[in-house]
């Protein structure tokens, strides 16, 4: 998908007026100048800068409106001999100002700085799978920069890294074992402002909806990350690089939370970041990181799906290829279980409400092969069936890692699915109340069970994919205790409380489903 695509892109998440400063790939003023720069300026220069602009974005401590800094000592850059020096130092600061994105720079980035982490991992990982970003052809942006040096100068930026690492990366990582989101991308981060920025808007919004935070800080993050993209946008190589694919599946997961109620945009970056997933198909750019991302992806787009029972986003065979080695039932690592069940559950989705004919018969055979042939450890560490008179109204179900939890529930959501959008079910005629209501048993024993998962687990993407659940099947509990429908209830509240999902709405719309007063 070329630059206009992409533009459409920016502007279904952007007003005219929100995009209206943001620069282009042929604006010459991309990077503006900070207040050490303008200290220097000549008088009067300070009046020619646009207030508005300098109050929309609040960037990183090291990030003065696309440019940071490294200890001059330590400066990567060499100018080239015809060039005029593209570096100056500040006032006694002992640093050295870069512009990372420029019109026509004068001097090549260095894909990884001197003052780089010792995480040879990383650095090997950067380098692999991120120099075309790099190449002669396409010099006038550079995705990476030096390392930024630590620690943070703003103690709140310190703080929402902090709290991406420990608190968000986590729901992302469900299914990587190495988490990537959790150890690669906060490190990355240091080397790339456009990521970086994407996780503090993330940390920003998810604070903002869960506590006192201002969001204001949120929009401020976010908006600088599209800034810094935007420029990128009309380069296929920098199009796929495995990063910025990370960079918009964060935008999304920060998107989710910033909505009304769930499902109620769901045009904004998925389609995005339906354009960044394409190009690692297209470029065959493929590591750790994006092979990650592209997991994250797929759930989004189920996630979506299934909130507004449309046409999932993903074109599932053009994937089949480059996933077939992933995706038969070879005996291979936990996660990679869990991920082929969660493609199971995007052909079902994409059965259900896309224009694909898939053959139900063989989905489920898909999904009773499955769950014959996984991995015992797979199998609950504790199950305690549904008990009324025990006053146990869900299964009690506990397993062990997060691609476990994720990998069981995706397995239950599939059998939902499957259930509801039966073709042998008899529509009308002898038979057909009967099976109907073998049908609406099937759909609520499975939602339980997904539910009864998320109320015996910790992990906050147990229970966003349990709401995901309850919006496609939550009706169907009109027939249950109300004992049971509260604590279905107390679950939104505690996902909207603590994960920052936007629950209400749908809490208020079971409520008048069930017919409570």
């Amino acid at each position: 998908m070329g630059q206009n695509a992409l533009y459409s892109w920016v502007q279904t998440v952007y007003s005219p007026s929100q995009l209206s400063d943001a620069p282009t790939p042929e604006d010459p003023n991309l990077v503006h100048h900070d207040e050490t720069t303008k200290s220097s300026a000549s008088p009067g220069t300070e009046d020619n800068i646009d207030d508005a602009e300098q109050r929309l974005i609040i960037s990183p401590s090291y990030l003065h409106n696309l440019s940071f800094f490294v200890p001059a000592a330590h400066s990567p850059l060499e100018p080239n001999d015809d060039a005029a020096p593209p570096l100056h130092h500040t006032d006694e600061s002992g640093l050295v100002e870069l512009g990372l994105v420029t019109s026509n720079p004068s001097y090549s980035l260095p894909l990884v700085s001197p003052v780089a982490s010792n995480s040879s991992l990383v650095a090997a990982s950067i380098h692999k799978t991120s120099n075309h970003s790099l190449s002669p052809e396409h010099p006038a942006l550079q995705l990476y920069g030096p390392r930024m040096p630590l620690p943070f100068q703003d103690a709140q930026d310190a703080m929402l890294f902090q709290y991406f690492m420990e608190s968000l990366a986590g729901q992302l990582d469900i299914t990587d074992m190495e988490r990537h989101f959790a150890v690669d991308v906060p490190e990355r981060a240091l080397f790339c402002p456009v990521l970086l920025e994407a996780l503090l808007a993330f940390s920003a919004r998810h604070l903002s909806r869960t506590s006192e935070f201002d969001s204001v800080v949120a929009d401020h993050h976010h908006q600088a990350c599209v800034r810094l993209m935007i420029p990128m946008l009309d380069q296929k190589e920098l199009v796929a690089d495995e990063v910025l694919f990370a960079a918009t599946v964060i935008l999304r997961a920060f998107e989710e939370t910033s909505e009304s109620r769930m499902g109620s945009e769901p045009e904004r970056h998925l389609t995005g970041t339906a354009v960044f997933a394409n190009a690692q198909l297209e470029f065959q750019t493929w590591g750790g990181l994006g092979h990650n991302a592209f997991w994250i992806y797929v759930r989004q787009c189920i996630y979506m799906s299934l909130l507004t029972q449309t046409q999932l986003k993903i074109d599932l065979k053009g994937w089949e290829e480059r996933l077939s080695f992933n995706l038969g039932f070879d005996e291979t690592n936990d996660c990679t279980w869990a991920q082929r069940m969660i493609w199971i559950v995007a052909e079902v989705v994409s059965c259900c409400f896309g224009n694909d004919i898939v053959d139900w018969d063989d989905l489920r055979e898909k999904v009773d092969t499955w769950n014959a042939r996984r991995p015992k450890s797979f199998d609950p560490i504790l199950y305690r069936p549904r008990d009324i008179e025990a006053k146990r109204y869900y299964p009690e179900i506990r397993l062990g890692h997060p691609w476990h939890v994720t990998g069981i529930q995706y397995y239950y959501i599939a059998r939902i699915f499957l259930a509801h959008y039966n073709p042998q079910t008899i529509k009308v005629g002898l038979g057909s109340q009967r099976l109907r209501r073998t049908m609406d048993e099937e759909v609520l024993k499975n939602a339980e069970a997904v539910c009864g998962i998320s109320l015996a687990s910790p992990l906050a993407a147990a229970r966003i994919t349990a709401c995901t659940a309850i919006v496609a099947c939550g009706p169907w509990f009109h027939v249950r205790p109300v004992e049971e429908q509260d604590l279905l209830l107390q679950l939104l509240k505690k996902a909207e409380v603590e994960n920052a999902l936007p629950t209400a709405s749908l809490a208020q719309g079971l409520k008048e489903e069930w017919a409570w007063n």
